[in-house]
C-alpha cells in the first residue's frame, strides 16, 4: 500500500510540474501572439481550436492506449511534446509559428491524459480511487497557480524575453524524469496489456454517466468567462479571483475525493447542485463565481474517478470517450454562455443552466445499480 501511494504522489508531482510549465505559458501566450502581430479575432479562434484539437486527441490516444496498450509511451511523449512546444516558442518568430507550437502543446495534452489517467486509476483501484484522484488533481492545481505567478514575474522583469518559455519548459522536462522513476517503480501486475478495442461498454452505463456529466457544461460559466467579467473595470480583481478559484480548487479535490470513498457515486450530485449556483455572480454577488473552484475540484476528483470505476477493465477507450463528450458539450456550452453573457440574457443564462443540471441529475439517478457502488 505505501508503494501504491507513493506512486500516486509521484504522478501527482507529475502533473505540478507540467502545469507549470502550460498553464504559465497559456497565462501569457495570447498577449504574445498580439506581441508578434496577431489581433483577438484569431486568437479567440486558435483558441477554440486548441482545445477542440486536446480532447479529440484524448478520444484518439484512449483508443490506441486500448488496443496497443501503449501507456507509458504516449504519457512520457506527451510530457516530452509540452516541454519541447514551449521551449520552441522562445525561438517563435511570428504570430503563425507561435500559433503552431500552441496548438502543439495542446496534442500534446490530449496526447497524455487518457493513458496517464488509466496508469493512475489502476494505481488508484488498489486503493481509494475517490482519495488518489483528489491527491492528484490538488497538486496539479498548485502547479496551476505557482506557473502563472511565475510566467508574471518574468513577464513584469524582463518582458517576453526567450528566458520566459525556456524557463517555464525546464519543469516539463523534470517531469518527465520523474515520469521514467515512476515507470520503475510501478507494480507490472497492475499495468494494462494491449487488448482488442471495444465498443460495447458505450453501451452500457459510462455512457449515460458520461451524457449527464456533459449536460451542465451546456450553461456553465468558465472561469475564463468569469474572471473576463469581473476584470472589466479592474483586471487586478479578476486576478484575485483566478487564484482564489485555483485555492478552492485544491482544497475542493482533497475534500471531494474524501466524500466519494465514502458515499460512492451519489458524490455527484453535488456537481447539479453547483453548477446553476454560479450564475448568481452575474446578478447577485460575484462571489457567486468562486463557486467554479468547486466544479473544477470535482471535474478532477469525483468525475474521473467514477468513469474508473464504470470502466471495467476499458479504463483507456473510457477515458478518452469521456475527455471527448465531456470537452465538446464544454466548448458549445462556452460560446452559448459567452455569447449570452455578452448581450446581456442574463436570466435566460440561469435558466438555461438550471434546466441542463436539472436534466443531467434526471439522467444520472437513472443509474440505480451503479450509484450505491
Amino acid at each position: 500500500m505505501k508503494r501504491f501511494i507513493t506512486i500516486i504522489i509521484l504522478f501527482g508531482f507529475v502533473s505540478m510540474l507540467a502545469d507549470i510549465t502550460y498553464e504559465g505559458a497559456r497565462s501569457v501566450i495570447p498577449q504574445y501572439l498580439g506581441y508578434l502581430g496577431a489581433d483577438l479575432a484569431f486568437v479567440g479562434f486558435l483558441g477554440g481550436i486548441g482545445e477542440f484539437s486536446s480532447y479529440l486527441l484524448r478520444f484518439a490516444s484512449g483508443m490506441v492506449a486500448s488496443r496497443y496498450g501503449l501507456l507509458w509511451g504516449l504519457t512520457i511523449s506527451g510530457y516530452a511534446l509540452t516541454g519541447l512546444s514551449i521551449a520552441l516558442l522562445s525561438i517563435a518568430s511570428s504570430w503563425l509559428s507561435a500559433s503552431i507550437l500552441t496548438i502543439t502543446e495542446r496534442v500534446a495534452k490530449g496526447l497524455r491524459t487518457p493513458p496517464r489517467d488509466v496508469l493512475l486509476s489502476k494505481i488508484a483501484q488498489q486503493g481509494k480511487s475517490g482519495r488518489a484522484f483528489g491527491i492528484h488533481g490538488a497538486l496539479d492545481q498548485i502547479g496551476a497557480i505557482v506557473g502563472p505567478s511565475i510566467a508574471a514575474y518574468v513577464l513584469y522583469m524582463h518582458n517576453f524575453s526567450p528566458m520566459l518559455f525556456l524557463l517555464l519548459s525546464s519543469f516539463a522536462f523534470v517531469s518527465v524524469i520523474i515520469l521514467l522513476y515512476t515507470r520503475a517503480i510501478y507494480p507490472k501486475d497492475v499495468e494494462v496489456a494491449p487488448r482488442k478495442i471495444s465498443l460495447g461498454i458505450l453501451r452500457g452505463p459510462l455512457t449515460t454517466y458520461v451524457i449527464s456529466v456533459s449536460m451542465p457544461t451546456i450553461g456553465l460559466v468558465s472561469i475564463f468567462i468569469a474572471i473576463y467579467w469581473i476584470g472589466r473595470e479592474d483586471p487586478v480583481l479578476g486576478t484575485i479571483y483566478f487564484i482564489a478559484i485555483q485555492f478552492i480548487q485544491i482544497l475542493g479535490s482533497l475534500a471531494l475525493g474524501e466524500l466519494y470513498d465514502k458515499v460512492g457515486m451519489k458524490a455527484i450530485y453535488v456537481y447539479y447542485l453547483i453548477v446553476p449556483l454560479i450564475t448568481l455572480g452575474f446578478f447577485v454577488n460575484q462571489l457567486f463565481f468562486l463557486l467554479i473552484g468547486i466544479v473544477l475540484a470535482l471535474e478532477e476528483s469525483i468525475q474521473r474517478a467514477i468513469v474508473g470505476d464504470l470502466a471495467k477493465d476499458k479504463e483507456a477507450m473510457a477515458y478518452g470517450y469521456y475527455h471527448l463528450i465531456y470537452g465538446l458539450a464544454s466548448t458549445a456550452g462556452g460560446y452559448i454562455v459567452g455569447y449570452l453573457a455578452q448581450n446581456g440574457l442574463i436570466m435566460q443564462l440561469a435558466i438555461l443552466s438550471s434546466i441542463t443540471s436539472l436534466a443531467g441529475a434526471l439522467i444520472f439517478s437513472t443509474m440505480r445499480r451503479y450509484k450505491s457502488s
